[in-house]
């Protein structure tokens, strides 16, 4: 029972901790009913988001190089209670089609494209919640995987239709093949990208093994400038007068540095590295500058290629970070165990130890008494005999545990020791008094 109760409160000394080392969030939404902030709040950040996918970060006479805007309504979605989905959804459709036909588009192609663009991210989130619940914790390897899995087949299908569509207003020269190309692109690591960092910062604050201080800090300034300082210098070479030197001049040298941002910044870290490295990369590629352009001549097949190399970076650094999340969180889990272990060993050893030391005090006991004692439990077995009782009967102590007592009496007095100890058993107090007791005949 002791050692019952201490492994419960060794358990419950692990919860506290579990909750401090590592984001455990929970697998339900953020909220049990939808708010009016939230829904605001998602249709705001669509926006920013739809504004930079068609101004900041595009190439002339193409669609957008990147859609963070599909990934920032992916990650909401997966967080946001169901119930707000649709609010939501209207939001972010009445935002992009309005940005559409300010941009030129004709009202009704940009209310069709609208709806495709933010019907894509809601089907992979449904697709996501109905296969794999446990994506919105974010906690391991299979997480990422199966949304970048499911973000890029919901994105090759839907912007199959979309440059249908396209094709088929005529509002843009773009051959159907490469509009679908760009659309499936764009979307594609928009979701990889910003998905994962809406569904990072849902969690639970992470307790760090290394405490938050003014050098910790110090130390994510240096890592993320570092991190933004060699992205800039690689795919922004040959804009302007920036020049790349020789060691920075393939898009390969960023890969160390996003290394030592997953590894010394967690799975955050490494989320919100990612976005910024993609962003100055693609940025610099659609400026002209970057390192694809000798293999890549034309424009918008370079940004295409930075668009996947910042993909399939982004996807191995965050890999990286859940796996070694997964495995610091592993050890912790095991350390606490053992601790638990050890304790409710020690216990266990403690109570052996005084159960072994009553034993020796009572056998002690008996030994010191000149008559012969036979202990015996409530079925009448024997447990214990003394020296005493040995020398009278000539058995061992070995040869009586466990048999009978009723073996040391003569068969015909048999029936009356056994009724003796039922009714010892029904009521010890009646036996606590020693007074005149019927001879019985031994064997």
């Amino acid at each position: 029972g002791d050692a019952v109760g201490t492994s419960r409160q060794g358990g419950a000394r692990l919860a506290p901790h579990s909750a401090a080392l590592l984001d455990v969030p929970s697998s339900s939404p953020v909220a049990s009913r939808p708010s009016a902030l939230q829904i605001l709040l998602v249709g705001v950040a669509y926006a920013f988001a739809a504004c930079a996918g068609f101004s900041l970060l595009s190439v002339t006479g193409s669609v957008a190089i990147i859609w963070p805007a599909a990934g920032l309504l992916l990650g909401a979605l997966l967080i946001l209670p169901r119930r707000s989905w649709l609010p939501t959804m209207g939001a972010a459709w009445a935002v992009t089609a309005a940005l559409q036909t300010a941009m030129g588009v004709p009202p009704a192609v940009a209310v069709l494209l609208s709806g495709l663009g933010v019907a894509e991210p809601s089907l992979a989130a449904w697709l996501l919640v109905r296969s794999r619940p446990s994506v919105t914790q974010f906690t391991t390897m299979a997480d990422m995987f199966a949304l970048a899995a499911v973000g890029t087949l919901v994105s090759v299908g839907v912007g199959g239709v979309g440059a249908a569509l396209v094709g088929a207003s005529g509002i843009s020269p773009i051959p159907v093949g490469h509009v679908w190309t760009v659309w499936a692109s764009g979307h594609t690591v928009g979701m990889i990208l910003f998905a994962p960092l809406c569904l990072t910062w849902h969690r639970p604050g992470v307790a760090r093994d290394t405490p938050v201080s003014l050098a910790r800090v110090a130390e994510g300034m240096v890592a993320f400038g570092l991190l933004a300082a060699v992205t800039f210098i690689v795919f922004f070479d040959g804009v302007g007068r920036i020049a790349a030197p020789p060691l920075l001049s393939l898009p390969y040298e960023v890969l160390p540095v996003s290394v030592l941002v997953g590894v010394r910044f967690g799975v955050r870290g490494a989320v919100f590295g990612m976005v910024l490295m993609s962003l100055l990369a693609v940025a610099g590629t659609a400026a002209g500058g970057g390192p694809l352009r000798l293999t890549h001549p034309a424009l918008d097949d370079r940004v295409i290629a930075t668009q996947w190399f910042a993909a399939i970076l982004a996807l191995a650094s965050v890999l990286l970070a859940l796996a070694m999340e997964q495995g610091r969180w592993q050890e912790v889990q095991a350390r606490l165990l053992n601790e638990a272990l050890a304790e409710a060993n020690g216990v266990l050893v403690h109570e052996i130890g005084e159960r072994e030391r009553t034993a020796l005090s009572l056998r002690m006991l008996l030994d010191a008494t000149p008559e012969g004692i036979v202990v015996v439990d409530a079925a009448g077995l024997i447990v214990e005999a003394n020296s005493a009782l040995e020398a009278m009967f000539g058995y061992t102590r070995g040869q009586l545990l466990g048999q009978p007592g009723e073996m040391l009496v003569a068969a015909s007095a048999r029936d009356a020791v056994h009724a003796h100890r039922l009714r010892y058993a029904a009521d010890p107090d009646t036996m606590l008094s020693r007074g005149a007791a019927p001879d019985l005949q031994a064997r």
